[in-house]
C-alpha cells in the first residue's frame, strides 16, 4: 500500500520565500569591518565579481570564497525586505 501523499499548507503552496546566504547578503557593520576573518579567505570587492575556488592538485578547494556579509546585514536590511511581502525566509 502507497502512503498518504503529504499536504502543503496553503501558506507554503501560494507563500514566496527569499533565501539568504548572509555572506554574500550585506555587512551591517557601520564601518564596513570584515567579521571574523578566515584564513585563505579571498573577500570579493563587488557582488558583481564571479566567483571562484582555487584548488590544490587534488582538486581539493584550499581557498574560499567571501563577500563580507553578516547577520547585522540582514538585520539592517528587514525594513527593505518587509516590503517585498514575504511569507518566509529561508
Amino acid at each position: 500500500m502507497l502512503p498518504k501523499p503529504a499536504v502543503s499548507p496553503e501558506w507554503y503552496r501560494n507563500g514566496v520565500f527569499y533565501q539568504i546566504f548572509p555572506d554574500r547578503f550585506y555587512n551591517g557593520n557601520p564601518n564596513g569591518e570584515i567579521n571574523a576573518k578566515r584564513k585563505n579567505t579571498f573577500i570579493y570587492a563587488t557582488p558583481e565579481d564571479t566567483p571562484y575556488y582555487i584548488k590544490n592538485q587534488a582538486g581539493e578547494v584550499v581557498r574560499w570564497v567571501f563577500f563580507g556579509g553578516n547577520l547585522q546585514g540582514i538585520i539592517a536590511k528587514i525594513p527593505y525586505l518587509k516590503n517585498w511581502e514575504l511569507q518566509e525566509f529561508i
